[in-house]
């Protein structure tokens, strides 16, 4: 039941079970809905592990996948029946009340800037967030909401419910340095798949081919890594403070927001698909070179040195080398076999502390 108006907002936090804030909230819905799955089988389904270069929030430089197609394409591969509505307009809350009716819930875009549910995110500059909305009261005042992913320094969870009228803000107020604009639109599930068994190594492994075969044949993918590398360095030769921020956007994409989450997920995916040994110290060693280079984008932001310039650039061919192998690697597990792995090595200075 919602508070009464006025009382304090009582918020629930519980440690982070997702990897992205949108995947997240539509594993949380599927589950909420009596389909319970796993995050990695949206990314398997969705081909979330083909990742691209682009833009963030704030115009530098990032190594993700597109978050939005690959979870709604994760959702229908897996046998749900999708469902719009548009919630940017005067009957916005109405559409949320009656998805959550029908439904049980619906997951929205939001600027993060004008929620008001954790300190978090009027301390810190605006971006695109996605959660899930699980309820509306009667009254329409107040809306609940399960926030799958706080990317604080600690990454958790909650759930609590919020003024109706500052989370409507919340849902019409463009994040205006936003490459990609998805807000407006609330997206539901009408129809969950039927009861399915556990996921077999053959379905995990034919998902993974497939995405095998669209990074062989695709530059967007097979040449994101070099487009990255070359992306970063021109942000490390402007001007010293968006240097510096530029230095620390490549840390928080490695470590806090995309790349090591979602790899850690890939190597679940991997297990599952019954990977040999070649395929998954590919594996290893691609978390373990990015990890070095977070590393060294920290020692960047604080140095500006020429030489850790230097060492970053050829930390990424050195990514981009092992990123193909183990994509090659990948799609010989179609012939049953794989290819060897080839050792790489981490600079002593660069090592990950145990």
């Amino acid at each position: 039941m919602p508070p009464e108006t006025g009382s304090p907002q009582h918020v629930r936090r519980f440690p982070a079970v997702a990897v992205n804030c949108f995947t997240g909230s539509l594993a949380q819905l599927l589950t909420r809905r009596g389909t319970p799955v796993n995050e990695s089988r949206l990314l398997e389904l969705g081909e979330g592990y083909l990742f691209r270069c682009g833009l963030d929030e704030w115009g530098y430089p990032e190594y993700t996948f597109a978050v939005q197609d690959v979870g709604l394409l994760g959702c229908i591969r897996l046998g749900a029946r999708m469902e719009a509505a548009p919630i940017d307009g005067p009957d916005g809350l109405d559409q949320l009340a009656r998805l959550c009716r029908s439904n049980g819930g619906a997951v929205v875009w939001v600027n993060t800037s004008r929620l008001t549910h954790d300190v978090f995110y009027s301390q810190n500059p605006a971006y695109l967030h996605a959660l899930l909305v699980t309820a509306v009261s009667e009254d329409g005042r107040q809306i609940q909401i399960h926030d799958p992913l706080v990317v604080n320094r600690e990454r958790y969870g909650c759930e609590t419910w919020v003024d109706a009228d500052a989370f409507r803000v919340s849902l019409t107020d463009q994040v205006r340095t936003e490459t990609y604009n998805h807000m407006g639109l609330a997206h539901s599930i009408s129809d969950v798949p039927a009861a399915s068994q556990e996921t077999t190594a053959t379905q995990t492994l034919a998902a993974l081919l497939r995405q095998s075969e669209r990074y062989a044949d695709e530059a967007a993918f097979s040449r994101a890594v070099d487009q990255y590398a070359q992306a970063c360095a021109d942000s490390f030769g402007a001007e010293p403070a968006r240097r510096r921020a530029a230095a620390r956007r490549l840390f928080d994409h490695i470590n806090v927001l995309y790349v090591v989450p979602c790899l850690t997920l890939f190597g679940q995916s991997l297990q599952q698909a019954g990977a040999g040994p070649a395929v998954l110290q590919h594996h290893t060693e691609l978390v373990n070179h990015w990890r070095a280079m977070a590393l060294l984008a920290l020692k960047f932001e604080a140095t500006s040195s020429a030489t850790v310039r230097e060492r970053i650039s050829d930390r990424f061919a050195t990514i981009a080398q092992t990123e193909r192998a183990m994509w090659q690697a990948i799609q010989q597990m179609r012939h049953g076999g794989s290819l060897n792995a080839s050792p790489v090595t981490i600079h002593e200075q660069d090592k990950v502390p145990s």
